[in-house]
């Protein structure tokens, strides 16, 4: 047996609930005290918003909402994971059932997490998406992203684009990655954790973007971005107070071999350029609302 697969067990044995359901859809443990559903989306823990009829029950919810219960708890931030970004790797597809998403341990703590794969992600509504906290469309985990990764973010962007009425962050660094791959993971960590409390603090529903693959034309609802494939190392911060860089620096944002790949040349109207790569081009663009 797998570590991976024990520690599914222990977690699935303390929210008792069973591993899997006959839609196939296995509750994932967190980092905090989270618990989530993949393939059919839904909170196990506490009421997921997702879609479908997968989730778990021994919480308040799953993918059913059970009972009419709240989709998202009112103490913890409820995070969405665009799932297609991973399930498509390359060259072997990820474990669904063992994936943990880069990102995920950056949130803060007791977040409550969902990853939504394709189907789930395109059954999904517009107040489906609302009911999260925050929409996180972040790195994948091989090393070749390839744009048709977003196709179904494309696809159905007039369906969860309107859901983003919060705070925003666009970027063109894969800090994710970096916090396992790079010449100084603890920066990126220090970063990333930062931007996903800043991102949770706001109001409505917050979107985290890391995007290096593909032009930001998935996002067409929040305005016109045009973007360029701009990789370097030296970061520039343009608004070095703002809480997302909380404990970083330009210094400790640079050098992470290869820190960024995609740059920002123009940008709709109330997104702010924060950080800028080398070229002169925005780096993290952030709307605050």
């Amino acid at each position: 047996m797998s570590k991976a697969t024990r520690t599914l067990e222990i977690v699935c044995a303390a929210l008792t609930i069973g591993c899997s359901d006959p839609d196939g859809v296995t509750p994932d443990a967190g980092p905090a005290e989270d618990a989530s559903a993949v393939g059919g989306a839904a909170n196990a823990s506490a009421g997921g918003a997702g879609v479908g009829d997968g989730g778990g029950t021994g919480g308040s919810g799953g993918g059913r909402r059970d009972g009419g219960a709240a989709p998202c708890p009112a103490t913890a931030p409820c995070v969405l994971f665009y799932g297609p970004i991973v399930f498509d790797a390359d060259p072997v597809p990820l474990d669904p059932t063992v994936y943990e998403p880069f990102e995920k341990p950056f949130l803060p703590a007791g977040s409550v997490v969902t990853i939504a794969d394709d189907a789930a992600w395109k059954a999904m509504a517009t107040e489906d998406f609302a009911a999260y906290s925050l929409v996180i469309i972040g790195d994948n985990l091989d090393w070749h992203p390839h744009p048709d990764y977003l196709q179904s973010a494309f696809d159905t962007r007039a369906t969860w684009n309107p859901a983003i009425t919060g705070r925003v962050v666009v970027q063109g660094i894969d800090a994710g990655f970096h916090t396992a791959h790079s010449e100084n993971p603890e920066a990126a960590q220090t970063y990333l954790r930062a931007t996903l409390s800043w991102l949770t603090q706001g109001g409505g529903t917050a979107l985290y973007v890391s995007s290096i693959a593909r032009d930001y034309d998935y996002l067409s609802d929040l305005g016109a971005f045009t973007s360029i494939s701009d990789e370097g190392d030296a970061v520039t911060l343009d608004e070095p107070s703002h809480p997302i860089f909380t404990g970083s620096t330009a210094a400790s944002l640079s050098n992470w071999v290869m820190t960024y790949h995609r740059s920002t040349m123009a940008m709709p109207s109330g997104f702010v350029r924060v950080a800028s790569a080398a070229s002169g081009n925005a780096l993290v663009l952030v709307r605050d609302r």
